[in-house]
């Protein structure tokens, strides 16, 4: 039967990447909400775009409200599911840094190139196209299987939230939005709205410096390292800041342009490099580097006082050291600390954090820490997600991880991520693939891509993974 699972989807390859590459050409970012649209329009028409697929390759399928949707395989038995999610994160500068168009599911050098491609648009029709070859196959179902769509996954989860409010759990499910051999402990995720109050900018002491005035704003989302921060300085001492901009150098590789008006006017722009938030190492934050520019800026004095303490308890750090909040146990690795986005006018400093913390790490301690470390600030949080643990030698993952032995011929251990995935939104998941050891991660990046042959890979796993259920009594 593996045979004629690969061959089948050998011949379905070319079909799932234009549909990977249709799926991708809508920009599905989440936008305001609108009738019918609960996370804006693009995501609702990627949504009906999905559930059509299933819906013309002979599949029940079904749209729950337009927050998620389901394409099924099988009517009766053990219920399993794959939950994928259409939504994106959004792209900086309108693409300005892409080789390519961000929204056209470009192929080229073996890949599919577009936003979505690898997180998750890619990787959740790879799973589609798996049921699809089993059906094609003529496979009986003695279970039921389900595609599940959700729409939100990279803000808030509300998707999946209102979906499991009307349908079924499943009894097992896998998330394709991860990493291959399968993940059995995914960190705890924090993620802060911190606010300041602000009085207009004024004098500060006599130093040579005189007065600014400051507005800044950087990032897209908590979850992504900052690539670019804009920093507008207006000044009394035009020359000093231009010899201050030509002096400074970012203590985190980050790089800055400025233009001056002749009025003393500065728009700055530090530019980092972009990256998960769950591995805030992996990129180059533009907010830190913004931060430590404004160190020695003359300003207002609550102002300073607020962004020194920002600089103080965050700065280059993403260990969560500086705030008093770092460490690690034994089976999921080091909490780490992104800043997020920022914003500043003369009326209210704004900034997000995306913490991310060890399995038995305690969240009401982490986050008291950061009240004490930020307590000028008002702290909420937003769109935090409980650890994930499951047994790595319980029944389904050493089903898993049989599954991708037999086909790659690599035993590999599970693994422990700071990623956030649908598994924790289930009572007994797991995130499976579709990234391989070794495979670089473009998720959330510029060029964002999947190789072509990873995806097929990903499809025949998959599709073994279900060949089990489907048949299993």
């Amino acid at each position: 039967m593996e045979k004629r699972i690969d061959e089948r989807i050998d011949i379905l390859i070319q079909e799932m990447v234009k549909e990977i590459g249709q799926a991708i050409r809508i920009p599905s970012v989440q936008g305001p909400a609108e009738a019918g649209a609960p996370f804006g329009r693009d995501v609702a028409r990627a949504l009906e775009f999905a559930l059509s697929s299933g819906e013309k390759k002979g599949f029940v399928v079904k749209n729950v409200d337009n927050y998620a949707g389901h394409i099924e395989f099988g009517s009766s038995g053990r219920l399993y599911a794959a939950l994928g999610h259409l939504d994106v994160v959004p792209v900086e500068k309108e693409g300005a840094d892409w080789s390519v168009p961000p929204f056209e599911g470009t192929v080229k050098d073996g890949a599919i190139w577009g936003r979505g491609a690898s997180d998750d648009k890619g990787p959740t029709f790879a799973a589609l196209y798996a049921l699809y070859a089993l059906k094609l196959l003529g496979v009986e179902p003695k279970n039921r299987i389900r595609v599940i769509l959700g729409t939100n996954e990279e803000t808030d989860w509300g998707c999946v939230q209102h979906y499991f409010q009307k349908e079924a759990y499943p009894d097992f499910a896998i998330v394709p939005d991860s990493v291959f051999p399968g993940v059995f402990a995914e960190k705890g995720i924090l993620r802060l709205d911190m606010r300041a109050p602000l009085c207009p900018a004024g004098p500060t002491d006599p130093t040579p410096i005189v007065s600014n005035r400051i507005f800044i704003e950087g990032g897209t989302a908590p979850n992504v390292v900052p690539k670019e921060t804009r920093l507008r300085v207006i000044s009394r001492n035009p020359e000093m800041i231009d010899q201050m901009l030509r002096n400074f150098r970012p203590g985190n590789q980050a790089t800055l342009t400025w233009t001056r008006n002749p009025t003393g006017e500065f728009e700055i722009l530090f530019t980092g490099a972009p990256f998960h938030a769950a591995r805030p190492e992996g990129g180059i934050n533009s907010i830190a580097a913004c931060l430590d520019f404004c160190r020695s800026l003359g300003l207002a004095p609550l102002l300073k006082e607020r962004l020194n303490r920002l600089w103080d308890a965050i700065g280059y750090d993403y260990s969560g050291k500086n705030a008093g909040i770092s460490g690690q146990d034994g089976l999921s690795g080091a909490l780490t600390l992104n800043l997020g986005t920022i914003a500043c006018d003369e009326r209210e400093l704004r900034v997000t954090l995306d913490i991310r913390y060890p399995v038995f790490f305690d969240k009401g301690r982490v986050f008291k820490q950061i009240e004490s470390a930020f307590r000028d600030f008002s702290i909420q949080e937003s769109g935090s997600l409980a650890p994930l643990y499951v047994d790595p030698k319980g029944q389904r993952m050493r089903q898993l991880l049989r599954i991708y032995e037999d086909f790659t011929g690599e035993a590999a251990p599970p693994k422990a991520i700071g990623g956030g995935t649908y598994a924790r939104a289930v009572p007994l998941g797991v995130s499976y693939g579709a990234l391989f050891p070794g495979e670089e991660s473009y998720a959330h990046r510029a060029n964002e891509r999947k190789s072509i042959a990873s995806l097929t890979r990903a499809c025949k796993i998959y599709a073994r993974v279900f060949y089990e259920w489907l048949t299993e009594s």
